[in-house]
């Protein structure tokens, strides 16, 4: 579905500082407006037919240039303060052990991490992290729940109120539904991290309003993070690690990067450089998403990239949808896989009997 009215986007090469802008008007008709005349022609962009293009403000030489500033900037930034984290914690991390999911199932060098509320987890889900173990010949790809634990001064409020308002259930009853989904949908290679709910208990520790770098170590962040310790340290190397997530989450991250968005709290706007320190990142296609997607190309010398997905057939799909009912008539069954139907049948969840 393209846009109503004409659309602006930008593409920036990164290594060479080469630019071009593009218009894409409703007909989905794309006219090349101005590039550097020493661009060879390699213009990227993001063209999927349900994804609205990039209408970000047009990028020309200058802001290229603040664009890969920026872009550095944060990056060392972050790997000096991952290492200066990471002394915190690794101790004690290496205290406790692995978690028993890894030890108990060879993880494999080349994994993807999905975080997600999971209210439900639908088809559409499974078959995004399908898509990346198939794009990106992964080992096995991890859903990390979030179990909506308040941080005080990481979270701007408590969540209760909000998960509420948003018919969520308790982390026991959605893991629950994942565990029906995940056996339903067969593919060994699709796992939940089943210790993700304490380990954000314990980034509750992490956070610091002293320290404003702590909110790339509190949350999402640590658990991530934490992961991928042990991932490098159960399985053999060399490692590729790539966290797995729609294209409305990288066109957020990128939007820092153009329009000079100051950072805000990391679960609010994520950060590409402090992703691209960390692991490659997979966007795949979501038409539902509101901004428009960027071409990013990271800088010359980043350690990871960015990689743009497969769309697959359950791409609309939204687990808010299925809980507020406002997907277009569908039986449950078509949204959800069997058994987790029958879990929500069976208890009444948002309507269904």
């Amino acid at each position: 579905m393209m846009p109503s009215a004409t659309a602006f986007g930008a593409s920036v090469d990164y290594a060479d500082r080469r630019w071009q802008i593009w218009r894409t008007r409703a007909d989905g008709e794309v006219t090349l407006l101005a590039q550097d005349p020493e661009a060879r022609p390699t213009f990227r962009r993001v063209s999927w037919d349900s994804v609205t293009p990039c209408s970000t403000p047009a990028v020309g030489p200058s802001r290229a240039e603040e664009m890969l500033q920026r872009f550095h900037q944060q990056s060392r930034a972050a790997e000096s303060d991952n290492a200066r984290h990471l002394k915190k914690v690794e101790v004690r991390w290496l205290r406790e052990g692995p978690p028993s999911e890894l030890t108990a199932s060879a993880p494999g060098s080349r994994v993807g991490y999905v975080v997600a509320t999971l209210c439900p987890m639908t088809r559409g889900h499974l078959a995004m992290a399908q898509a990346a173990v198939q794009d990106l010949d992964l080992d096995a790809v991890y859903f990390m729940v979030w179990p909506f634990t308040y941080i005080r001064g990481f979270h701007s409020s408590p969540l209760e109120p909000w998960a509420a308002r948003q018919q969520h259930l308790d982390w026991p009853l959605r893991m629950q539904i994942a565990r029906r989904s995940i056996a339903d949908f067969g593919d060994t290679r699709i796992r939940l991290l089943e210790a993700a709910q304490d380990w954000y208990g314990e980034s509750s520790r992490m956070y610091s309003r002293k320290d404003p770098s702590s909110v790339y170590w509190t949350g999402t962040w640590y658990v991530t993070r934490k992961l991928k310790f042990w991932l490098e340290r159960v399985t053999p190397g060399p490692f590729a690690h790539y966290a797995v997530c729609g294209t409305e989450q990288l066109a957020r991250d990128v939007a820092v990067l153009v329009e000079g968005t100051a950072d805000r709290l990391a679960w609010s706007t994520y950060s590409i450089a402090h992703h691209l320190t960390l692991h490659s990142v997979y966007a795949s296609p979501r038409p539902i998403q509101r901004e428009g997607v960027e071409a990013f190309a990271p800088p010359e010398g980043a350690a990871n990239d960015v990689i743009f997905g497969s769309e697959t057939p359950m791409s609309r799909m939204c687990a808010t949808d299925v809980r507020f009912g406002t997907m277009p008539p569908a039986p449950l069954d078509e949204l959800v896989m069997p058994g987790a139907a029958a879990l929500i049948r069976g208890n009444g969840w948002w309507g269904y009997n």
